[in-house]
């Protein structure tokens, strides 16, 4: 080998190691990243010498597409699993006489001691105010659904603005890619921001990825629907009250009632079914329900068995007729205030007992006159083809049993999710992420190279001086 040689395969050796221990460094400042992905500067060796080439990024595609997609189910079931813990909390422990079961459970008991005892006002009373911590519990669940409904509006506006905003920074990630890759220049710290931005999407809505010519990306649902490519497509949400929750991407449903290209997981997706599906028919049992204890206490004229009317449960919105549906009744049932002394002043809580709209008492009066407090409890006992032909008390714990057995359900994927989601960031992180203990063997090995090529070069720099020496 010639000194000239030499000397060009040591310059270049300093060169590479230069380039290789300036990555390293950027490894060591991006380790506390987890966006960061390792850069690698492999060597080439040419006739010439050795060059660093890159730099490139470690990377797991089959890794990384596994990553988005348990962040997308993860979340789904994490948006969902605390809009059913909070329906949960107004069920109640069914052995605790504050659950909606123990409710019902005590107003038939207390029904069951007046109609043993119907000349003791104390009874009637007790019985009164039974059906009124009733009545207020389907209220207060009511307001529940209520609540959880809305904030899942909430939630799904507020992942609509996030998913259009990640679209439009995505947009501009890309543009900037494509561009330094048609340039040759170093993309790796910009293709980092863009799977950050592409994991974030994920948190949203399922997401499946494809890479073109220049690095350009596409995005799509996991449904099909495509969410970028070239452009960002526009999201939307329909949600108007009183109606499903519908959620479109550049004019095709993809989550609500029957969507066209169905999207299944992310925080979206989520907040959709907790509010279209969970909360509403948690929403319908309690008003089924209620409707099932109206008519339940409904009267009967004694005269005419056609005939019925309201009796110690009431719609507040019309309380002189019973209800046709069942739409809206667990925020409106009552105690019929002619019962009620605490709602109104001339209540009289022996009407439960002697009648309400029709007198049934008819033999002066008698205090111990039973016979309507037992047909209450007959009717309460009786299957209703409107309770999906079972009991108020089976009903009521049917209810119960579906919002915890919903829950429950939901928890286990939650842990199940959440650990498939921790296992695959964990390998991710190893696949592409920086192990500090690797870079610092690097570079001392960069370090022992760069003394190397320092000795050749000071070798032949001496060699070019014997020699000059000589010929002069």
């Amino acid at each position: 080998m010639s000194l000239n040689a030499a000397l060009n395969s040591a310059q270049l050796s300093l060169t590479a190691s230069q380039k290789r221990i300036s990555i390293s460094a950027r490894n060591v400042a991006g380790a506390g990243d987890t966006d960061y992905s390792r850069k690698l500067t492999p060597l080439v060796t040419r006739d010439s010498g050795v060059f660093a080439s890159g730099p490139i990024r470690s990377s797991d595609t089959r890794l990384y597409e596994r990553y988005l997609e348990s962040t997308s189910v993860a979340a789904r079931e994490n948006v969902r699993l605390t809009g059913l813990t909070r329906l949960s909390e107004t069920v109640g422990d069914t052995a605790d006489e504050t659950s909606l079961v123990g409710r019902l459970g005590n107003l038939t008991n207390k029904l069951t001691e007046y109609l043993n005892a119907p000349a003791d006002d104390n009874l009637a009373r007790a019985a009164v105010v039974a059906a009124g911590d009733m009545a207020r519990a389907l209220n207060d669940a009511a307001a529940v659904v209520d609540e959880v409904r809305a904030g899942a509006v909430a939630d799904v506006k507020t992942s609509v603005d996030r998913i259009n905003t990640l679209l439009q920074n995505f947009e501009s990630a890309n543009t900037l890619i494509v561009q330094g890759t048609v340039l040759g220049a170093d993309i790796t710290d910009d293709l980092d921001r863009r799977d950050a931005i592409v994991a974030q999407l994920s948190e949203e809505i399922g997401i499946s990825v494809a890479t073109r010519e220049n690095n350009d990306m596409v995005l799509f649902t996991d449904g099909g629907v495509t969410l970028f490519e070239t452009s960002a497509r526009k999201v939307s949400a329909t949600t108007d009250a009183g109606q499903p929750v519908r959620v479109f991407i550049d004019g095709v449903q993809v989550a609500g009632d029957a969507p066209q290209m169905e999207s299944k997981n992310g925080a979206l997706v989520g907040a959709v079914a907790l509010h279209n599906k969970d909360a509403a028919q948690y929403g319908e049992q309690l008003d089924k329900l209620a409707l099932g204890l109206i008519q339940a206490f409904r009267e009967i004229d004694p005269t005419d068995p056609a005939n019925t009317a309201p009796g110690l449960f009431v719609d507040r919105s019309n309380a002189t007729a019973l209800p046709a549906n069942p739409a809206d009744l667990a925020k409106n049932i009552s105690v019929n205030t002619a019962v009620d002394p605490a709602a109104n002043p001339a209540g009289t809580p022996s009407k439960l007992r002697d009648g309400i709209a029709y007198d049934y008492n008819t033999a002066e009066n008698a205090p111990s006159y039973s016979g309507q407090l037992s047909r209450l409890l007959d009717q309460v006992g009786e299957k209703n083809t409107d309770l999906d032909n079972k009991t108020l008390l089976d009903y009521a714990s049917s209810t119960v049993s579906w919002v915890e057995s919903s829950r429950q359900s939901s928890d286990a994927a939650v842990k199940v999710n959440d650990a498939v989601l921790t296992l695959v960031t964990t390998s991710l992180s190893n696949a592409r992420g920086v192990d500090l203990n690797e870079e610092t063997a690097l570079q001392l090995e960069i370090e022992r190279l760069f003394t190397a090529s320092a000795q050749l070069i000071s070798v032949v720099d001496n060699l070019f001086k014997t020699l000059f020496d000589a010929v002069r």
